[in-house]
């Protein structure tokens, strides 16, 4: 899939600049370099879990999305290091799917997460899904902040109450840009 609708972002609230594009076969070492500069508490934000690299059978999964099922984006720095990741996987039944971001620690609360995850639901959108789900941690305040910016329910996970429950309705993409702002 080609991502012609997504120019080099350029984010009001940074000083830097980042571009967003979807993964390539040869980003596994820049993948593998940018989960390895996350902090301890960035990672297992993510992946909900204490790792240190990307397990193989992962890598293969961010490095190889079944096209039509899921996305991977990343976005990336001047010197064309990966700061940021981005994804959505389909739901098995109806027209919504999960997301997920993580962005590199020093790139942090400067607008870049909200790019990112900006990104993956124009994906989704022209992949013809409706509304998106996300689980992250209670604890996970940048993430819940994100959240509520972009107008998100959230709610706290019955079964798990270590968890919040993130959803969302995929917009078009004029009212994605304004709700993002």
């Amino acid at each position: 899939m080609q991502l012609t609708a997504l120019p080099n972002h350029v984010s009001p609230r940074a000083p830097k600049t980042h571009a967003i594009r979807s993964v390539r076969p040869n980003d596994e070492i820049g993948l593998q370099q940018f989960i390895g500069r996350l902090s301890p508490g960035s990672r297992h934000a993510r992946f909900m879990m204490a790792i240190r690299e990307l397990p193989d059978y992962l890598l293969d999964r961010f490095i190889h999305p079944v096209r039509g099922r899921e996305a991977v984006l990343v976005a990336t720095s001047p010197r064309g290091g990966i700061i940021g990741l981005g994804q959505y996987v389909r739901d098995e039944i109806g027209d919504g799917c999960e997301v997920a971001v993580v962005v590199e620690d020093s790139w942090q609360r400067q607008g870049l997460g909200t790019d990112l995850l900006e990104a993956v639901l124009l994906v989704a959108r022209e992949s013809g899904i409706r509304h998106f789900h996300a689980e992250a941690l209670a604890d996970n305040y940048p993430m819940r902040a994100l959240a509520r910016k972009i107008g998100c329910k959230i709610r706290i996970n019955r079964e798990a109450a270590f968890l919040v429950r993130i959803s969302g309705i995929v917009q078009s993409p004029a009212t994605i840009s304004a709700s993002m702002n």
